[in-house]
């Protein structure tokens, strides 16, 4: 989805941590990105076919209430054939991701939180450290290859 959006120099407001998923899969499994901020997918409308073969419209003006579980719907309301999203211009993000004492990472989660764009760290409950990863939105010019899962930095 990613890739596509791209192609037409669109992007998700809220872009996950991977950039490989279908639109349907995304939206059905609420793919999301961590930021104090972002909210999970905007999704406008879809039309799921149901097990008895009728197609439903959902959105704002036809079965709104439907609206909300689409989004996170795990095919409960049936394979969602058509979509419709809320998207941006294409942007591009940077990652920086480290390890560092989880004594230095807990008093400064709120502050993480609050300037980045994205915020996420992940510690073992059998270690002192903790691995820091932040996302932020950058004019850079692209880094190829993709995937190198940031820059390790010795300090926070």
């Amino acid at each position: 989805m990613g890739r596509a959006l791209a192609e037409h120099g669109l992007g998700l407001h809220n872009q996950g941590d991977i950039d490989e998923q279908a639109i349907v899969g995304a939206t059905s499994t609420g793919t999301h990105g961590t930021g104090e901020r972002l909210q999970s997918w905007r999704l406008f409308g879809a039309q799921p076919r149901r097990a008895n073969g009728d197609l439903l419209t959902v959105n704002e003006h036809e079965n709104a209430e439907f609206l909300p579980a689409m989004q996170l719907s795990l095919g409960a309301f049936g394979v969602a054939l058509d979509v419709t999203l809320d998207v941006r211009p294409a942007y591009r993000l940077r990652e920086s991701s480290w390890y560092a004492p989880l004594a230095e990472v807990i008093p400064q989660i709120d502050a993480l939180a609050a300037n980045h764009r994205h915020f996420e760290f992940f510690w073992a409950p059998h270690s002192d450290r903790a691995q820091v990863k932040l996302i932020d939105e950058t004019d850079d010019q692209p880094v190829y290859p993709v995937g190198q899962e940031g820059e390790r930095k010795a300090e926070l």
